[in-house]
């Protein structure tokens, strides 16, 4: 959560025209006794948010992720998240002012009706003002390369690299701890995995205090196969396509037939020692027609072509 944030509450009043904020004439709940409606009741400023486990890695709290319920109130209060007991009935404006260096996304002020249950919470999300410059990802055989830059982090504690091979579901590889500089700042990290198939990259910007703020998501994938040659034959063919495969790799590979236009009419894994490779592949039920075989994560510039033949 945001330390800091200090938040606002006035004395509860009745929005008759539903304005937002009191008007004169208005009914309102003289809690200061001064016989003046009071925007500034009470004042609060918050501590560090509730602990939690962070399942997906995404670096902020889901609904279902356990937390640590400090104030026994069943509610997980982290980012600007607030919760008020036994007010009296009636509308009240609040206004959230955030700590230097975070800025408020959406309005900082909101006018709520506190119900019979006399309670409400409301939240107001904070985020680092960090600006990313550049993001981007190479992959080679070995390895993938990261790098960014970013401006103004003198409130960042350090950079979680997260990698995911569908997008959606993200691993936290790494982290790099900031410089806490107000000028622009490169870094690079090298995250030893091979990227032979699609890879998803985003850094995530934590906070001193928690907040954290994400990249967008670069694809990658690296042509590291070491295939110097492929050679298919019979060319034509109308059942068995015999492949000879010299490769610097050693390895499972994923063996691909493609049409004209690109679409995979066939897939099959073969594992590859370094040196002169033998190995057949049935095509008998493919349609008449010219095709391009390869492997795949190599440019398909060398993929070789052959007809198949009835």
């Amino acid at each position: 959560g945001v330390p800091g944030v200090t938040m606002t509450i006035s004395e509860p009043f009745t929005d008759t025209n539903g304005n937002g904020t009191w008007d004169s004439g208005e009914p309102f709940i003289d809690q200061n006794g001064d016989d003046v409606w009071n925007p500034i009741w009470m004042t609060t400023t918050t501590s560090a948010g509730e602990a939690f486990t962070d399942l997906n890695s995404n670096g902020i709290w889901d609904i279902g992720e356990p937390f640590t319920d400090t104030n026994g109130n069943g509610l997980y209060e982290g980012l600007g998240g607030y919760h008020f007991n036994n007010l009296p009935y009636g509308n009240y404006y609040v206004e959230m002012t955030p700590p230097t260096g975070y800025v408020v996304i959406g309005a900082s002020n909101v006018t709520t009706l506190v119900n019979s249950s006399a309670a409400f919470q409301i939240g107001v999300d904070f985020v680092l003002p960090i600006q990313f410059v550049h993001f981007n990802t190479s992959a080679n055989c070995n390895d993938v390369n990261i790098v960014w830059t970013v401006g103004n982090e003198s409130e960042v504690s350090l950079y979680n690299i997260q990698r995911s091979t569908d997008g959606i579901n993200w691993e936290t590889v790494g982290s790099v701890e900031a410089s806490h500089t107000a000028t622009a700042q490169s870094y690079n990290y090298v995250d030893l995995y091979r990227a032979i198939s699609a890879t998803y990259y985003r850094i995530v910007a934590v906070g001193i205090s928690g907040a954290v703020k994400t990249t967008n998501i670069v694809l990658t994938q690296a042509e590291c196969l070491d295939i110097t040659q492929i050679h298919v034959f019979p060319n034509p063919t109308s059942g068995t396509l015999t492949y000879e495969v010299n490769s610097s790799y050693a390895g499972k590979v994923l063996v691909v037939v493609i049409d004209e236009l690109g679409r995979t009419h066939m897939e099959q894994e073969v594992a590859l020692e370094i040196g002169i490779n033998t190995f057949s592949l049935n095509v008998s039920k493919l349609s008449q027609a010219m095709y391009f075989t390869g492997i795949n994560g190599i440019a398909e510039s060398k993929y070789v072509k052959f007809y198949k033949i009835d």
